[in-house]
C-alpha cells in the first residue's frame, strides 16, 4: 500500500487481465525487493498444471530485474525457475519429457523482451495459449504477460509486496 520510488516510473496501461485478478496475484504471489542503484528484483510465484496426464500440478518462479531508464522501467533480465525436486508436474510437462535440459535451459535464458520498458513488454503483440503449462512459446507468453502485468499493477498501485510470496 506504500508507494515505492518506482511508482513514478510506471505509466498506466490497459491490462488484458482483470484488475481483480492482478490485485489478488500481487498480494499473494509477488515479492519485490529493492537492490542497489534503483534496481529491483521481482519474483512472481506461478502454480500451474500440465496439459497432459490429467493436469499434474507444478510451481515455477518468474524472476524479473527492473531498472530505471529514461522512458520508464526497463526489464533488465527475466527468466523462469522451474525446480524439479518435490515438483512432480514439472517433469510431466510434455516439453520436459521430450527435451529435458534444452527446455530447462530455454526457461533460464533471458527473455526476448529484456531491454524493453515494462509497458512495452506487456503490450507487445504475442501469440497466446491459455493452457496451464510452460511447454511452448504461446503458453509461456501468456504466463509472462500475467507475471509482468502483476508486477506493473503492484508498482502502479503502490502495493510493492516484500519478499513474502510463497517459495516454489
Amino acid at each position: 500500500m506504500m508507494p515505492t520510488p518506482l511508482t513514478s516510473l510506471v505509466k498506466p496501461i490497459q491490462y488484458t487481465v482483470p484488475a481483480r485478478a492482478l490485485d489478488k496475484w500481487a498480494r499473494a504471489d509477488l515479492a519485490c525487493e529493492p537492490g542497489e542503484d534503483g534496481v529491483w528484483q521481482c519474483h512472481y510465484h506461478y502454480a500451474g498444471s500440465t496439459c497432459n496426464d490429467g493436469g499434474q500440478a507444478f510451481v515455477a518462479t518468474f524472476h524479473v530485474t527492473l531498472r530505471p531508464g529514461p522512458d520508464g522501467l526497463i526489464v533488465e533480465n527475466a527468466w523462469v525457475e522451474l525446480p524439479l525436486e518435490n515438483n512432480p508436474g514439472a517433469t510431466e510437462m510434455c516439453a520436459y519429457m521430450t527435451q529435458r535440459e534444452p527446455f530447462l535451459r530455454e526457461l533460464r535464458e533471458p527473455q526476448s523482451f529484456c531491454g524493453m520498458t515494462l509497458e512495452a513488454a506487456i503490450l507487445r503483440p504475442l501469440e497466446l495459449d491459455y493452457a496451464g503449462c510452460l511447454c511452448y512459446a504461446p503458453m509461456l507468453n501468456h504466463k509472462w504477460r500475467n507475471a509482468l502485468s502483476t508486477i506493473h499493477y503492484a508498482l502502479l498501485k503502490g502495493i510493492a509486496p516484500s519478499s513474502s510470496a510463497p517459495a516454489p
